[in-house]
């Protein structure tokens, strides 16, 4: 499988794109096996919104693959509050709080937002492990700084190489990213493709997270799930 390549492009240009690709995984991830990736381009007129409520929320809520919105979570403490950190070393799980913050602002508002989209369908919530936050983070960050967009980075690792560097242990783990101008359409974007869908409402997927760091382009978005 060639990996998809993607020319550069004005910031402004890319501003009016929505990006994302997926692996599908039907089995353990412990195999390293991938799907075919999955690509989809959507024009958007707008500029890269500086809050995380930013966006069209009324568009993306025309989806018929759309069961939640801003108006569905609670949404109330989420800002503009955006982090690239993420700790050195290797790491025992780290639980996120009962308030269910996973997360900066952008991260927690698509955490709760994939948890709503499960509940909808009756599908227990996923649970926050902090782990999954900065792996995530580190690959949206790690894209941006090096200007690539693909689930393998330039060294070679894949989603799953990355999660175990980090002290990660599953039996069935899953990604998505996304280059996305705000987190309406990513999570329209996200919920319209069958591969990212699949990723969110696998019923065995027991823990999530985002990781997403903002660049001239628009918001890296990388999603991480397992079941430990």
């Amino acid at each position: 499988m060639v990996p998809m390549k993607t020319r550069r492009r004005s910031p402004h240009f890319i501003r009016t794109l929505f990006w994302v690709l997926t692996a599908l995984l039907a089995a353990s991830c412990t195999s390293g096996s991938r799907g075919e990736p999955v690509a989809t381009m959507v024009s958007v007129p707008e500029g890269i919104a500086r809050e995380a409520t930013g966006g069209d929320w009324k568009e993306a809520a025309r989806s018929k693959n759309v069961q939640c919105t801003i108006d569905d979570i609670d949404a109330s403490g989420l800002a503009g509050d955006y982090s690239e950190d993420v700790p050195r070393g290797t790491w025992t799980e780290v639980r996120a709080d009962r308030g269910q913050r996973c997360g900066d602002d952008f991260e927690t508002l698509m955490f709760r937002l994939a948890n709503c989209e499960r509940v909808q369908r009756k599908l227990a919530p996923l649970q926050c492990d902090l782990r999954l936050v900065w792996v995530a983070r580190a690959h949206s960050k790690d894209m941006k700084d090096k200007n690539y967009f693909d689930h393998v980075g330039p060294d070679g690792q894949d989603p799953f190489t990355r999660m175990k560097a980090r002290g990660l242990s599953f039996n069935r783990a899953a990604e998505n990213i996304a280059l996305t101008p705000n987190m309406a359409f990513a999570h329209r974007g996200w919920m319209d493709s069958p591969g990212h869908r699949k990723n969110i409402l696998t019923p065995e997927i027991t823990h999530g997270a985002l990781g997403i760091v903002r660049s001239e382009q628009g918001y890296y978005l990388t999603g991480l799930f397992m079941t430990p």
